[in-house]
């Protein structure tokens, strides 16, 4: 069973995404002549986020890095030197890339939810009875902390489930190179 373009995001290469557990970066096969599908499964194959470790360069310390990812920091900077040079940059840059990801214990919305009940009970069935304010006064810190760690198997399982983590990466542990005579320089970090 193939499925076209227009049905499936995917990338041109990675593993099956039944077969990952690191966040994927999905590319819109759309730009893409081939899709290319898990042949045990038949589902798309998403190339994986690079791990902590691999490196890429860039002309410009912000903005989207979009070249070529490297083992080492030292491939990147002789990629990026040797890019410099045949486009005519002066200046250049490589970075570390660092998959974004949503920690485990990030949900701490709690308090909020919990008053969101709170106005509820007392919209619901008059404010004037305080029914939602002695509610939420009978909840103790623990009730809350559990409520916490819920939440955040909650959001957790709903990312696995819907491969919604984030798709993109950082770039971290920039350095900058600049060319002075002839010489490519590191510049110090600020």
């Amino acid at each position: 069973m193939s499925k076209t373009c227009n049905e499936v995001k995917i990338g041109l290469e990675g593993a099956c995404i039944q077969h990952v557990e690191a966040t994927c970066l999905c590319l819109d096969c759309s730009e893409n002549e081939d899709c290319i599908l898990c042949p045990e499964h038949g589902c798309p194959k998403y190339p994986l986020i690079p791990e902590p470790e691999k490196w890429s360069y860039n002309f410009s310390e912000d903005g989207l890095w979009d070249n070529e990812v490297f083992e080492t920091g030292e491939e990147a900077y002789e990629a990026g030197k040797d890019a410099a040079l045949e486009d005519g940059y002066e200046v250049f840059y490589i970075g570390q890339l660092v998959p974004i990801t949503i920690p485990q214990n990030y949900v701490m919305v709690t308090d909020e939810v919990l008053r969101q009940v709170s106005q509820y009970l007392d919209d619901e069935y008059g404010s004037e009875f305080e029914h939602g304010e002695r509610w939420y006064e009978k909840i103790t810190e623990d009730e809350k902390l559990t409520l916490d760690e819920m939440l955040n198997n909650a959001l957790q399982a709903w990312l696995e489930k819907t491969h919604n983590h984030p798709k993109t990466l950082m770039v971290t542990d920039i350095d900058e190179y600049c060319r002075t005579d002839g010489t490519w320089i590191k510049e110090p970090q600020e």
